[in-house]
């Protein structure tokens, strides 16, 4: 059965046992969501790159032992992953790295329009909230072709390290925004600087964050593996301590958030492992990152859930604004939309959450329990 996602709230998917076992009930539960993300992903790629389903199936099979290489809990999910949903390795490959697939080879069409806008993300610490917690949070921007909006969803997992976690991800992904029993939350942006490489997708970094057990063990998810492109980690923990680390596929960068930080698009940084970080980027993203550290100096001290919520509504240089809407003027695969909104407490364990912009759905609380 298909899942229709777009209701006005989600429902909590929980997949429980060995990691074959949790990876197997995702595959089965979403077979035909998952069928589907793989048809619209083959028209994609036929479109922007003139590429053949085998084409496009090879060059995913190649990420496949870096995964292994990376994890052997999630490499595990992943084989049941494609054995419950009755699909191949190399497809389930296809739908995990679709982050570093999906750019490198829509490439050309960036050079001509400037990378698409995705995602704006931000974090307060106690010296800058009303009650001392810190609050991490930020707007899901997606594609509209293939369209990601209507395959995302909520997902409690426990670990085989014992660490329960929540992630808001798209089907066929191990994992994306969330946060766990340990007290660590993240958030995602899109970010390169034009290098990509077969290596550890994305989201397989993003599932191994959120299962540490400490910050520290966050960190090096993130610094470790041979990425296979570039992207913008916000990790936060309970205890207040902040992480933002930009990467490109062979360096990192951090900045260490001592009060508040937004992020968008593009690098923050000046040079990465001492090379010049190359901006792929638009007017947009400079606007929004810009915009989201002014509204939260202007809050400092008083920032609270509500306060963030009105953040993420934000309509400076609409269409292109923190509140992400459709520009018209682009072609479909260019075109972006905030699908989602996020703010989270990672010492409450709590997670607010709308279903579509956040100017036109309410947020709802899910708790990690």
């Amino acid at each position: 059965m298909l899942h229709d996602t777009r209701h006005p709230s989600f429902d909590i998917v929980e997949f429980t046992g060995s990691a074959h076992e949790r990876g197997f009930q995702y595959g089965e539960k979403f077979a035909e969501n998952i069928s589907a993300m793989l048809d619209r992903s083959y028209v994609f790629y036929k479109d922007v790159a003139n590429l053949s389903k085998d084409q496009i199936l090879k060059t995913a099979g190649k990420f496949w032992p870096f995964i292994e290489e990376y994890s052997d809990e999630i490499a595990e999910e992943l084989k049941g992953l494609g054995e419950g949903s009755k699909r191949t390795i190399e497809e389930i490959a296809l739908l995990t790295s679709f982050n570093e697939i999906q750019f490198y080879y829509a490439s050309a069409r960036f050079s001509k329009y400037g990378r698409p806008a995705g995602c704006t993300s931000f974090c307060a610490t106690a010296e800058a909230t009303e009650n001392g917690e810190t609050l991490i949070g930020q707007n899901n921007d997606g594609s509209l072709h293939p369209n990601l909006d209507e395959f995302d969803f909520l997902m409690k997992m426990r670990a085989d390290s014992g660490v329960e976690f929540l992630t808001l991800t798209i089907m066929g992904c191990p994992a994306f925004v969330g946060l766990n029993s340990k007290g660590i939350a993240l958030c995602i942006n899109a970010l390169s600087d034009g290098d990509f490489r077969i290596g550890v997708p994305f989201s397989v970094i993003t599932r191994k964050i959120l299962g540490a057990n400490s910050i520290g063990e966050a960190i090096n998810a993130v610094i470790t593996p041979e990425r296979g492109a570039g992207a913008n980690y916000l990790i936060a923990d309970e205890n207040g301590e902040c992480y933002d680390i930009e990467t490109t596929a062979r360096g990192f960068n951090y900045i260490y958030v001592d009060k508040y930080l937004g992020h968008a698009n593009h690098y923050l940084a000046r040079s990465i492992a001492g090379k010049e970080a190359v901006q792929i980027t638009n007017g947009g993203t400079i606007v929004r990152g810009n915009r989201m550290n002014k509204l939260l100096s202007r809050h400092c001290g008083k920032i609270n859930v509500e306060a963030c919520f009105g953040f993420l509504k934000d309509h400076v240089n609409y269409p292109t604004s923190i509140c992400t809407h459709p520009n018209e003027g682009l072609p479909p695969e260019m075109a972006m939309k905030t699908m989602d909104s996020v703010v989270i407490s990672p010492a409450r364990r709590e997670i607010h959450i709308t279903r579509d912009n956040p100017c036109k759905a309410d947020f709802k609380k899910y708790a990690l329990e």
